[in-house]
């Protein structure tokens, strides 16, 4: 008879984990991370993904590859208030991003106009925006991001024509035969006069077939080509670099006047929003995956023989 409440036990360690967990900076987070790294390294413990570096860590070794180096941001590990300066002088436009943010929290926008700056950044939902005369005004803004590990970029014309922040978002994942897959994607959609779609700060999700019925037909399908492309081959390349994955979330920037598109962001513990708000039908069969590809994981250990191997 169950008792419909949570209750104290112990267990054996299962033989595959699927951590969804997110660490911070907190007491609990650090005790349970230690912990989890434990299990990480015992032999009859196997995880469906082992994680991501920080954003800088990924940077590096991601632009030794060609492929995926044409689509990597100019992207720096911001030390010293000198960087922001220079890099206003070619760009007027920057944008600083935490090496361990998510959903963008900490992110910092400076824009050059004349000799005016001008910063934007979020405090929870809403964005501040604050008005400095002088460079050395800056420098208390920027003594935060050089304690807490920031990268630097140049900020790219990621915009629609209603001046909204916007991107892509392709969920992977490996399904039954340890094969990547895209299970969906959507474009998210900032508010207007913002410089991130993020959920959390006010973003929206709206189809692919929604976002594109006001953009001519030829700038798509190069932009499309493009995308193609990139995700075929992005899985695999990032595989070959990192611990082994279950599942990426891929952001992708898009300049519609360019027509180029640009790697923004890669989370090897994405949300599902994006999917669900716009293909709900997937619901079932995105939290199928994890049992699936461990029963994928266990077929491959007792036979010797990746499944993949066999429909071939």
């Amino acid at each position: 008879m169950t008792s419909n409440k949570w209750e104290r036990s112990t267990f054996q360690l299962p033989h595959y984990i699927y951590d969804r967990c997110f660490y911070g900076k907190d007491a609990a987070s650090i005790q349970n991370k230690k912990a989890v790294q434990k299990l990480k390294i015992q032999q009859n413990v196997s995880f469906l993904g082992y994680g991501f570096p920080d954003k800088w860590k990924q940077y590096k070794t991601l632009k030794t590859d060609p492929f995926i180096y044409q689509y990597l941001p100019e992207t720096e590990y911001f030390h010293h208030p000198d960087q922001v300066y220079t890099f206003l002088q070619s760009y007027e436009e920057c944008i600083l991003k935490p090496i361990h943010g998510s959903s963008g929290k900490g992110v910092l926008v400076i824009k050059k106009e004349k000799e005016t700056l001008f910063l934007y950044f979020f405090i929870g939902a809403n964005q501040r925006i604050v008005r400095l005369k002088h460079f050395n005004q800056l420098k208390p803004f920027l003594a935060k991001r050089q304690v807490d590990s920031y990268i630097l970029q140049r900020l790219l014309p990621l915009k629609d024509k209603q001046q909204r922040p916007f991107d892509l978002r392709i969920l992977f994942q490996k399904n039954e035969f340890g094969q990547w897959i895209m299970q969906g994607k959507g474009i998210r959609i900032g508010q207007k006069h913002t410089y991130v779609s993020n959920l959390s700060k006010g973003g929206s999700v709206v189809s692919l077939e929604q976002w594109e019925k006001d953009i001519p037909r030829q700038r798509l399908n190069h932009i499309y080509n493009q995308i193609e492309q990139l995700a075929h081959h992005l899985p695999q390349k990032i595989e070959k670099n990192f611990a082994p994955l279950f599942e990426l979330g891929v952001d992708i920037g898009i300049d519609l006047q360019n027509e180029t598109i640009w790697i923004l962001d890669i989370n090897s513990k994405p949300g599902r929003n994006v999917v669900l708000k716009t293909d709900p039908a997937r619901k079932t069969v995105l939290y199928e995956a994890p049992v699936r590809y461990a029963r994928y994981l266990q077929h491959s250990l007792q036979t010797g023989v990746e499944i993949n191997d066999l429909s071939n």
